[in-house]
């Protein structure tokens, strides 16, 4: 039977693949015999493959196909190795036309309004130094906790002078009460002494 050469031809390249050089002779020529390829066809790819070309080509008759091959072969080897694999293109990226970019600028614009709103209302007070309006108010409302409690501490000094004052006052009458008892007392006293000596001279 006349050897096909162009399938020959595709087989051996196909053969030649580093993963499927590294696939077991069982498995490569079942892969070879399911594509309709004759024994004959079979031994002269492997031998070429092998790079055998001149030599006789070895003869695989008693492989008998045991499994499949594990390795799927690229694409184009397929109903009889009409054209050789071919790498695809990657996807091409998707385009941005002008409304995407009106979406990001617009989003970046509002989270940049929204920092930059932050930072003037929350960060900024703390670390900017005070104007001289704010250190005249800070100064005058010291200036008037000062007063207030100078104030304050005049207050409790009058207060505690009018206190001082009516306690010497009440200890003052207190002499005098204690004082006209006690003279009370003495005049009772006496009386009551006249009284016994009257009562013994009438007796």
């Amino acid at each position: 039977m006349t050897i096909r050469e162009d399938i020959v031809a595709s087989a051996v390249t196909f053969l030649q693949d580093p993963s499927v050089a590294a696939s077991p002779v069982e498995s490569r020529i079942a892969f070879l015999q399911s594509k309709n390829l004759t024994q004959e066809e079979v031994d002269a790819a492997l031998a070429r493959a092998d790079g055998n070309s001149q030599a006789p080509a070895p003869s695989y008759a008693n492989y008998a196909p045991q499994q499949q091959v594990a390795r799927q072969p690229p694409p184009g080897y397929g109903g009889g190795y009409q054209q050789p694999w071919q790498p695809q293109a990657p996807p091409e990226l998707p385009k941005r036309d002008w409304r995407d970019w009106f979406i990001m600028a617009t989003v970046a614009g509002g989270v940049g309004y929204g920092l930059y709103t932050v930072a003037k209302r929350y960060v900024l007070p703390l670390i900017a130094p005070p104007t001289p309006p704010q250190l005249e108010q800070d100064k005058a409302s010291i200036d008037a906790s000062f007063e207030q409690a100078f104030t304050l501490l005049e207050q409790l000094s009058k207060d505690t002078d009018a206190l001082k004052s009516a306690e010497e006052e009440r200890t003052t009458r207190l002499d005098a009460a204690l004082a006209d008892v006690e003279s009370a007392i003495s005049e009772l006293k006496a009386s009551a002494r006249r009284r016994d000596d009257e009562s013994r001279r009438t007796t």
